[in-house]
């Protein structure tokens, strides 16, 4: 089955606190619960964004929501036991333990403004959703730059490839789009003094491109005696266009295809045509600091 969400985990780690009956590590807790959910291998190789294991993630954000409530508690780092409150709950209540009964229980605890649990999303722990966020804005951004893209001439998109190029560290470039330039925009040197070169064709296109374009750009490479090419475009290749970069590519020939969103992104992680506008720093408890031998 697939890696439960965090709300589907608040009730069994009471459960099985209760059933243990005693104080039990943290860690053990992912371990009973993958056992509980009949997890598979390919489920606990499942990573978060930060590559962190998705079950143990997930677990330990329930651990911290249910103390946050009071249904769990510490004794040393890193070892919890279930509180009379915890057991009162799965008396009290059946099936799913949601997030705004843990917020309520949470915000009974203290004398404040600020609840501990904040109007989020419990039920999905934060470095999740702020993943999710993350990949909703770098999606829009990629759009964004597709569109512009566009609208920019295509000497400048030529120009602008070479540049992704020498950002993405393959050395340094040279724009030549010029008329008779046999199907070649540019090309990267990639030692001083330019004996291993890489030759680049950048299509400002709508449309898709096809494998006649391929071959050609093949063709402009056997002329100018190298065996090494990127191709990028801002829309699309055939996949008689893909086949045929794949069958050269596995000659004497390597053509690289780059296109539409994947060169967006490109652009996005490497700095071309982008800026950085706010910057989130994520910080955890260093529990070495607190360790009891310090």
């Amino acid at each position: 089955m697939a890696v439960p969400m965090q709300k589907e985990l608040h009730r069994p780690v009471l459960e099985i606190l209760e059933e243990a009956n005693g104080v039990v590590p943290a860690r053990d807790l992912v371990d009973h619960v993958s056992t509980r959910f009949s997890l598979t291998r390919e489920d606990l190789a499942q990573k978060t964004p930060s590559g962190a294991q998705t079950i143990a993630n997930r677990t330990f954000w329930a651990i911290s929501y249910l103390r946050s409530a009071g249904l769990i508690a510490n004794v040393s780092r890193g070892r919890v036991y279930i509180t009379d409150a915890g057991k009162d709950i799965l008396q009290r209540l059946s099936g799913e333990i949601d997030s705004a009964t843990l917020r309520q229980l949470a915000n009974n605890k203290v004398e404040s403004d600020q609840p501990v649990i904040q109007e989020l999303d419990a039920d999905t722990p934060p470095d999740e959703l702020l993943a999710k966020a993350q990949s909703a804005l770098r999606g829009r951004l990629a759009q964004e730059l597709l569109e512009s893209l566009q609208r920019i001439s295509w000497e400048r998109f030529e120009h602008l490839c070479v540049r992704l190029l020498e950002k993405m560290g393959y050395g340094r470039g040279i724009h030549l789009g010029q008329t008779g330039d046999g199907g070649i925009d540019g090309v990267i040197n990639q030692d001083a003094l330019g004996l291993e070169r890489v030759y680049v064709q950048a299509k400002r296109w709508a449309n898709q491109v096809g494998e006649p374009e391929i071959r050609n750009f093949s063709g402009s490479l056997n002329a100018k005696g190298s065996n090494k090419g990127v191709f990028i475009t801002t829309s699309h290749f055939s996949n008689p266009a893909k086949q045929t970069a794949g069958s050269i590519s596995s000659g004497s020939q390597t053509i690289i295809l780059v296109e539409g969103m994947e060169l967006a992104y490109l652009m996005i992680d490497h700095g071309v045509g982008v800026i950085t506008e706010q910057v989130y720093e994520v910080k955890k408890l260093d529990e070495n600091y607190f360790a009891e031998d310090v």
